[in-house]
């Protein structure tokens, strides 16, 4: 059983990973558009 503190540090750190993913993504994506490896 987690109690409240725990809990709410996992919370944070999954936000953090998602954040840190979703900025990774964004930054292939615009690495992708401007050397035109992925054909849209």
């Amino acid at each position: 059983m987690y109690n409240n503190v725990e809990k709410i540090n996992f919370l944070e750190q999954l936000m953090f990973i998602l954040n840190s993913l979703r900025i990774y993504y964004k930054l292939l994506l615009a690495y992708g558009q401007q050397f035109t490896i992925f054909p849209c």
